[in-house]
């Protein structure tokens, strides 16, 4: 069988077209691949491009971390007691200090807030 592939501009296929299935309603500009080529595909979607004429395995990057603007006053909480106990230890403490040296006002926003937006005058300060 005669396979080909449609390619985007970044070198991942679009489509597939087997001259067997579709005879001669095959578009312009496709790639001629062999059948391992087109296995290759399919059996790694999104893992394999074609680059510089040949078929390579595409490892994708990272996923950017998601960072919200606010939290809620739970998740502010937990967050600071898993860097606590992970990545920061005595962070909460060194929270819970800074807060006590405030003003009521601010102490106040700390203990009963319902949420905490990261632009925030005060968890800037506390930053």
């Amino acid at each position: 069988m005669t396979k080909f592939a449609m390619l985007n501009a970044e070198g991942f296929a679009t489509a597939f077209y087997d001259r067997d299935m579709h005879g001669n309603d095959i578009p312009t500009g496709v790639l001629e691949i062999t059948d391992e080529q087109w296995l290759e595909y399919i059996d790694n979607q999104g893992r394999r491009k074609f680059a510089v004429g040949q078929l390579v395995e595409f490892v994708p990057p990272p996923p950017q971390p998601i960072i919200p603007d606010r939290v809620s006053s739970r998740q502010f909480f937990m967050m600071l007691d898993i860097m606590d106990v992970t990545t920061h230890p005595g962070i909460y403490d060194q929270v819970e200090d800074w807060v006590a040296s405030q003003p009521r006002a601010i102490r106040l926003v700390y203990e009963k807030a319902g949420s905490f937006v990261r632009t925030d005058e005060m968890l800037q300060q506390g930053f």
